[in-house]
């Protein structure tokens, strides 16, 4: 049987090294490979966190709607009215 062991960002206490190691979160930590102390701790990393958002494409793309830009809704009304449409 096969285990899918997850990357952790792991630092060292003493001397600072910071190393990758596969392993589950329950796992004991590594000793440093730099000085072979086991002073070492788990860093949990941005990438292992889940974002709730309102708008999922807000947080790949980076774009945020402006609230004073008319809809398109407001358009129709316009072009209704004898309005310019300026889309």
């Amino acid at each position: 049987m096969t285990y899918k062991l997850k990357v952790f960002d792991v630092r060292c206490d003493r001397c600072g090294n910071t190393f990758e190691e596969h392993k589950e979160f329950k796992d004991p930590e590594p000793d440093c490979p730099r000085c072979g102390s086991s002073f070492t701790r788990t860093i949990l990393s941005g990438f292992q966190t889940k974002i709730r958002a309102k708008d999922p494409y807000e947080y790949i793309d980076g774009y945020v709607p402006d609230p004073k830009q008319k809809s398109v809704k407001s358009f129709a009304n316009d072009r209704r009215r004898g309005g310019k449409n300026t889309v």
